[in-house]
């Protein structure tokens, strides 16, 4: 019974992620491999069988009533709910015990495939340079030379993308004012206005996303609704501005801000005693569809990763962005925003998306830093090949990104305004400009 369980693991994983390995460049033959895995594992156990049958049929479900693309479903969760089936999670991590015993630099191999199953979004962690490194595509690996070396280049080549010469200070700015979301501009009256980044966030609009907005409001509208008293008193606020930057654009959010939205969203969900607390699991499913629907909406902008990439460059002192280092910058600007505006200097527009951002700031300042250094998977790096968990590419936090969005917002303001004459000496405008230089380069001390 034990070895033929055992073989139906190893079907399970190879059925599993096979499906998603065709799945990008040809549905047909997705679902011909998926039935075809699925008849193997139905001759070695008839309850495997029954576990991939159920991950492929929602997986197929999903990209035939179009809820996923095929390059979405590559990085969603391997299995549904983002749960290994638990006759295969003894059996992964048997593997990963059995490969780390070997002590050929397994590590990251392993690695990946936690990333794989734990499904993640196109930034630097997964992006298409980071899986050609453990590929023959940019060089060859190698492989004569047996898995020692093979995975020793593996680390090094992962390690040369976490490592980046260092660029001067206007030459960061320009890039962060070039990719800020949400951006400033000078509208036709000569006030300051804020709205989508024209070029990272224009999105492909497709059949699927022009009806995206619209389910996913009426998700939103459900979660509201039922959200019991004990639940996180922001998580209200934060739902209800996500709606409302959706019911204001539709197809052409401002796609920082609705990140950064979702994300603290997400965290309350996933907090440790949220289940205890407040989370049902019938409003866990309608989270589990939100955050669903939100993937897919980000997945029409194909320009994102790029600006992924870019944040994911840029070196930043996350453990010192808390408190008052954090939220100060942004509650000073939004003070003289106020008062800007009060003179009729900006738009509502300017002045809302200068509050959404230190609202959030203010609950990114609060949030506890992370668990301490360690390896993705929670093992300690392969001794042989010395790959610490700073080498190694990590996907962009909410925080990061709202204070990247945040210095390259107020030097396109600076800017913007600098370039009008006019406009920069408009009485109170001095003001204005004096305090978001000052917030400026609060915010540059926290990069490294």
């Amino acid at each position: 019974m034990a070895a033929r369980a055992e073989a139906a693991a190893h079907v399970a994983l190879a059925a599993a992620f096979g499906v998603r390995a065709v799945v990008a460049a040809d549905v047909p033959a997705a679902a011909s491999l998926a039935a075809s895995a699925v008849a193997a594992a139905a001759v070695v156990y008839v309850d495997v069988a029954d576990g991939i049958r159920s991950a492929v049929a929602d997986d197929l479900g999903a990209l035939q009533h179009q809820h996923l693309s095929p390059e979405h479903l590559a990085r969603w969760p391997l299995w549904p709910d983002s749960e290994m089936p638990e006759y295969l999670v003894d059996e992964w991590q048997d593997l990963k015990d059995r490969l780390l015993a070997l002590d050929s630099g397994w590590t990251v191999w392993i690695d990946w495939y936690d990333s794989v199953l734990a499904g993640s979004p196109p930034a630097p962690l997964r992006s298409e340079v980071w899986e050609a490194a453990f590929t023959d595509v940019d060089a060859p690996l190698p492989w004569a030379k047996g898995a020692a070396a093979v995975n020793k280049e593996i680390a090094a080549r992962l390690k040369a993308l976490a490592v980046k010469p260092p660029e001067d200070r206007a030459e960061t700015l320009a890039k962060l004012a070039e990719v800020a979301s949400p951006q400033p501009s000078l509208n036709s009256e000569g006030l300051l206005d804020a709205g989508p980044n024209p070029t990272f966030d224009a999105p492909v609009v497709d059949d699927d996303l022009r009806t995206l907005p619209i389910r996913q409001r009426r998700i939103i509208n459900g979660i509201v609704g039922d959200l019991p008293p004990q639940a996180p008193k922001h998580l209200a606020t934060y739902l209800k501005d996500y709606d409302d930057e959706l019911k204001v654009r539709g197809v052409a959010p401002i796609l920082g801000l609705l990140k950064d939205m979702a994300e603290i969203i997400e965290a309350a969900v996933h907090a440790p005693d949220a289940a205890d607390e407040w989370l049902s699991p019938s409003l866990r499913k309608a989270f589990d569809l939100f955050a669903r629907n939100h993937d897919a909406i980000i997945e029409h902008f194909p320009l994102d990763p790029q600006r992924e990439e870019i944040y994911a460059s840029i070196p930043l002192d996350e453990d010192a962005a808390v408190g008052e280092k954090l939220y100060k910058p942004f509650a000073q600007a939004l003070a003289a925003c106020v008062e800007a505006h009060r003179q009729g200097l900006t738009t509502d527009d300017y002045v809302k998306v200068v509050a959404a951002m230190a609202e959030m700031a203010k609950v990114q300042a609060s949030e506890p830093l992370g668990p301490p250094a360690n390896s993705p998977s929670g093992h300690p790096p392969d001794s042989e090949i010395s790959l610490g968990p700073e080498d190694r590419p990590v996907p962009v936090s909410g925080k990061k990104r709202n204070l990247l969005s945040g210095i390259g917002f107020f030097e396109r303001t600076l800017s913007a305004v600098g370039s009008v004459a006019s406009i920069a000496s408009a009485p109170g405008m001095g003001t204005l400009t004096d305090a978001l230089k000052r917030s400026l380069e609060m915010l540059l001390g926290l990069l490294k």
